[in-house]
């Protein structure tokens, strides 16, 4: 297994990540769509203790709870629509020039989205196929042998994480062949699962590898939005505590969401790209080269 070069990974992000105006404007959707997200998933979920209390909560105000839903995949459209686009004007930033889809009308834009929008309705729908498929042995046990459950839905969560992994890692994948090759949507992913059939560990490596930033950056940000409101609290600055730290969550939010799929892309470009054959030497011009010639004596 070839080892990864996560420092080459990083640099070449970061030198991705810099100031330039279509990654940026792709960033910034992704990162407004992610803030308003949050936001409004912790309006939905309130102080509910449990799912019990959610699900309970859901029903009494049902037709805010389905606005709310509604909103949520209307961001979560618009997060794609930010992605897709930012993967490719990335592509063409670091090298791939003739991309024939590069975002730069409006035909290439919606072009990009609808594609990645159908490759993530795929996906969404494999794991509710999961879902439905673990669920059915767990309600044949609740009304026929309820001691089983303690069993089975260890087992479920497992599966289904499991399950989830390695949909989340073949979409990744066809995304980038998706985006960046002339095939379609079935073709992108059989490339994207043999790509990962052949290098799995790398890829759980990678994955392991780019959460644990997102988190890290994540609390990084959080510690600073949490001193500028102790600065804000102590200070009397005339400008609110809110926008502030919405200004900076935003920008920096919208500046990793560049980071990271320049991440994912120079990966990618790491495991897809083929590599020139190796030169094989023969056995016998391998010993003839490691052996010491004897000299050629002087002319008579």
């Amino acid at each position: 297994m070839e080892r990864l070069r996560f420092r080459e990974f990083f640099l070449q992000a970061w030198a991705a990540a810099a100031p330039r105006k279509l990654p940026w404007i792709f960033g910034a959707v992704i990162a407004a769509a992610g803030i308003a997200e949050n936001q409004l998933s912790e309006q939905m979920l309130g102080n509910r203790a449990s799912f019990k209390d959610l699900i309970q909560a859901a029903s009494e105000t049902m037709p805010e709870t389905m606005s709310i839903i509604l909103i949520l995949i209307l961001l979560f459209a618009i997060s794609i629509f930010g992605k897709s686009n930012l993967i490719v004007s990335l592509a063409f930033i670091t090298g791939k020039t003739g991309l024939p889809n590069h975002p730069n009308t409006a035909h290439t834009i919606a072009k990009n989205f609808f594609r990645a929008f159908r490759l993530e309705c795929l996906a969404f729908l494999a794991i509710l196929a999961v879902i439905g498929i673990l669920a059915i042995p767990l309600l044949i046990a609740s009304s026929r042998n309820p001691e089983a459950l303690t069993l089975l839905i260890p087992l479920s969560i497992f599966t289904l994480i499991l399950v989830a992994i390695i949909v989340f890692l073949i979409k990744q994948l066809a995304l980038f062949y998706l985006l960046l090759s002339p095939v379609r949507t079935r073709e992108a992913i059989e490339l994207g699962s043999a790509l990962l059939y052949r290098f799995v560990i790398p890829n759980l490596l990678f994955g392991l590898f780019s959460l644990a930033l997102a988190i890290l950056f994540t609390f990084c940000v959080n510690l600073v939005i949490l001193g500028i409101a102790v600065l804000f609290d102590k200070a009397s600055v005339p400008v609110p505590e809110t926008y502030a730290s919405l200004a900076i969550g935003f920008a920096s939010f919208a500046w990793f969401a560049v980071f990271q799929q320049a991440l994912w892309l120079a990966f990618f470009k790491s495991i897809a790209s083929p590599r020139e054959p190796e030169k094989v030497v023969e056995k016998e011009e391998a010993a003839l080269i490691t052996t010491n010639l004897p000299e050629i004596p002087p002319a008579q």
